[in-house]
């Protein structure tokens, strides 16, 4: 489902949030999380030429027994004044933002239940953070978290 749909806001509609039905009683299905992807019109316009694409994933556990993978999107940015046409980066910077990424997201999403998880994703908190952390590095625009993929659910 969209979640232009769900919030009623046409500027969301870039992003897809997976249901799974839990429980079906008196016509009425109980739904829970199980994913959340961009859309591939998205995906392929933030892709640019002359600029480096960083990726990674990270697994996290939350409070409620959850188990997700997230992967993260970013790329790299001009910077002011700067008269050269691309704004590649040395693996080593790669490496470190990758690091400061995972960083972030494992300190952010700590000991969280799924709800709380989904609303951080949506209001692109931490998507700010890594932007603001990195600038340190390098600059980047254009971070999203890309893709969330539940791996294990809580029995409870």
């Amino acid at each position: 489902m969209c979640l232009a749909d769900l919030n009623k806001n046409e500027e969301l509609a870039f992003r897809k949030i997976k249901f799974k039905c839990i429980d079906f009683k008196d016509g009425s299905c109980l739904t829970g999380f199980y994913g959340m992807e961009l859309t591939r019109d998205k995906l392929f316009s933030i892709v640019r030429k002359w600029q480096t694409l960083i990726e990674t994933n990270v697994d996290i556990k939350t409070n409620d027994g959850y188990f997700l993978r997230l992967f993260v999107i970013a790329f790299s940015k001009r910077r002011r004044m700067q008269v050269k046409k691309t704004s590649y980066l040395n693996s080593s910077q790669i490496r470190s933002i990758r690091r400061k990424m995972i960083e972030i997201i494992t300190k952010e999403t700590n000991d969280l239940p799924v709800k709380d998880l989904v609303g951080k994703f949506l209001s692109e908190k931490i998507n700010q953070e890594i932007e603001k952390e990195s600038k340190k590095i390098f600059p980047l625009h254009n971070i999203f978290i890309r893709k969330v993929k539940l791996l294990n659910e809580s029995t409870l």
